[in-house]
């Protein structure tokens, strides 16, 4: 029985793996099948360590000859699988810590249930819905109602990609339009959604940034006080509001200028404080991602990158000192580069067209009664193009050099009353800009190539790129501080600087090197046994091995460079001879009949396993 179980598994996952591969209806039993070979794989791995410190630890309680080597091993493995399952110096990846968010337990007692109707779905069955017929997603969520066949119950609170899976789950419109009515009932109020999220999934109330005084207070009342959720409500909230107002600093660099604080600096949860000369940033529980961005824009945005003109050239040209004629010319080129008002202006039409969004499910099926192909999408923003005034005065403007975006803001109004739209699409595209910052960067590494340049110049040049490089950096650090940890083992065990990295980067791969490199000595003592030139053959396997490696050194390039690359004899270069006729032919073609070889000695072996010939593997000979 011990022999004729695992024969029996081996041969039931063969002949599955066979057929998911040559019949499509079968497919998916391969994938079954390989998840159970992974578990089985991960069980001999563990039997395996297991036996390797059986036998280590048996050779050192012993003390045989070598046992020292066996500690050396034990203790590297016991290292190595401590520092990977831990994830030892592994930092959690803050873009898989839903940055910008506190997380506090939501208990189900003061989550909301909501009825909805299976009348049209999900999945297009006759057959009464069952848990399996919903997402997998919403699953664990929703039960029959008691008192209702046709109706089931949803417990929380319905995320957006809940939403999508229970859309999908139906093919009909009634369904779609149910789902769409639970989506609307099973939603946190539209004003709570900018600053208080439900992560169902995680069973977590998520806080974006800090829970300000009044949002929690708001946020309080979303269940009323005589309601049997309230306490557990309540008490979430109020541990939500201290859990996100916790406070993280970091030092700003001394080059760091701040050029304009964010407006509503007292509703802003980021300040800075200055003690003893060292100023230090501090926010107000985690960073989001919008105030992270109005922190880049108020100290580290550059302006953008406009065209100069001569009396600013001359007057720039002057600061930098003593340049070379061609370095003289490139600053000119780079300075007064043209900036065309047709790229301006195409770009802020490709950003005024009009736009559309879908329309509602249950719109669609109210307008079926009336049409049998309703609209599927609705306008949501009109076109906002501009006008021809407008379009001229920009061009005016551009056209006379040097032209800011308050100028630019001046000349659209100058046109005809500027839409908001028009305004922020501008100002958009003047953010999108090369800056000055990185225009003077590239300046001055470009000059630098071109020959010397004056220290003070290219300090001058690089200060705006050094200011904004330390803001961002400081900005960065403040970002990554002020997160708060939700999965601590979500990066991979291996990333780049963590201690399994370290060691196998400078212990294990060291290590490999030194063992082939020593094996190069053995390899070189064989080919001088093997390559004696007794018959043909042994000639024709010497003169190959003679020129493959004479092709691979720079030796075979000094020896064949006399032969024009692009002459008719070009082919006898040693290198090409190596790369374009042996590797490519001669060893391609000796390779696939080694493959076509071991494939049918595969075969051959997996069939003797299948059918019960071949048992060694059992222990049987």
């Amino acid at each position: 029985m011990k022999r004729t179980v695992p024969l029996l598994i081996t041969s039931l996952g063969g002949l599955v793996l066979i057929a998911s591969f040559f019949v499509p209806a079968a497919e998916s039993w391969g994938e079954v099948a390989t998840t159970w070979f992974n578990i089985l794989a991960a069980i001999a791995f563990v039997l395996g360590g297991g036996n390797l410190l059986k036998v280590h630890l048996k050779a050192i309680a012993d003390r045989v000859a070598g046992w020292g080597y066996s500690a050396v091993i034990l203790a590297s493995f016991l290292i190595t699988l401590l520092v990977g399952l831990l994830k030892l110096g592994v930092q959690p990846d803050v873009s898989q810590q839903y940055p910008g968010e506190t997380w506090v337990a939501l208990p189900d007692e003061a989550l909301p249930t909501t009825a909805f109707s299976t009348k049209y779905g999900p999945g297009d069955s006759t057959e009464p819905v069952t848990r399996n017929d919903f997402p997998l997603s919403v699953r664990g969520f929703v039960q029959p109602d008691p008192g209702e066949r046709r109706r089931w119950l949803f417990r929380g609170y319905l995320s957006p990609e809940q939403r999508s899976d229970l859309v999908d789950a139906g093919a009909e419109l009634g369904w779609k339009c149910e789902v769409e009515r639970l989506a609307a009932a099973a939603s946190l109020p539209a004003d709570m959604q900018p600053f208080l999220r439900y992560r169902p999934q995680h069973r977590a109330l998520a806080a974006i940034g800090p829970l300000l005084s009044v949002q929690a207070k708001a946020a309080d009342g979303v269940v009323p006080e005589d309601d049997p959720r309230y306490p557990a409500w309540h008490a979430a909230i109020v541990e939500l509001k201290d859990a996100s107002r916790v406070e993280t600093s970091v030092v700003v660099p001394p080059n760091a200028e701040v050029l304009v604080w964010p407006p509503e600096a007292d509703l802003f949860p980021v300040y800075i404080e200055e003690e003893n000369g060292v100023r230090r940033m501090t926010a107000l529980g985690p960073l989001t991602a919008a105030n992270r961005a109005t922190l880049l824009q108020a100290g580290g945005l550059s302006p953008p990158a406009v065209p100069l003109g001569e009396a600013a050239i001359d007057a720039r040209l002057a600061e930098l000192g003593t340049l070379s004629p061609e370095q003289t010319k490139l600053v000119r080129r780079r300075l007064g580069q043209p900036w065309t008002a047709d790229e301006l202006l195409l770009a802020l039409g490709g950003r005024l067209v009009a736009t559309t969004k879908p329309r509602s499910w249950c719109d669609i099926l109210a307008d079926l009664k009336d049409t049998a192909t309703p609209p599927l999408v609705e306008p949501d923003q009109p076109a906002d193009p501009l006008s021809e005034a407008q379009a001229e005065s920009l061009r005016a403007a551009i056209d006379g050099g040097g032209v800011t975006l308050d100028r630019a803001l001046d000349a659209l109004d100058a046109g005809g009353r500027a839409s908001t739209r028009q305004s922020n699409a501008l100002r958009t595209y003047f953010q999108s800009l090369p800056t000055e910052a990185d225009r003077d960067r590239d300046l001055a590494l470009d000059l630098l190539r071109l020959g010397p340049v004056d220290d003070d110049a290219v300090d001058t040049l690089l200060d705006p790129y050094r200011n904004r490089r330390a803001w961002r950096q400081a900005v960065a650090a403040l970002d990554v501080t002020s997160q708060r940890i939700k999965f601590p083992w979500a990066t991979p065990y291996n990333r780049e600087g963590s201690a399994f990295w370290w060691i196998y980067e400078y212990l294990f791969r060291p290590l490999t090197a030194t063992m082939f490199a020593m094996l190069a000595f053995y390899i070189s003592s064989a080919a001088f046994r093997a390559f004696r030139a007794k018959n043909f053959e042994a000639s024709l396997l010497l003169g190959t091995a003679l020129v493959v490696l004479l092709g691979r050194i720079s030796l075979g390039y000094v020896l064949t460079d006399f032969l024009d690359p692009s002459g008719p004899l070009a082919f006898l270069r040693l290198e090409r001879l190596t790369e374009s006729w042996i590797m490519k032919v001669f060893v391609t073609a000796g390779n696939r009949a080694i493959m076509i070889g071991i494939a049918l000695g595969i075969v051959s072996t997996s069939l003797k396993v299948l059918l019960g010939i071949d048992r060694s593997y059992l222990g049987s000979d």
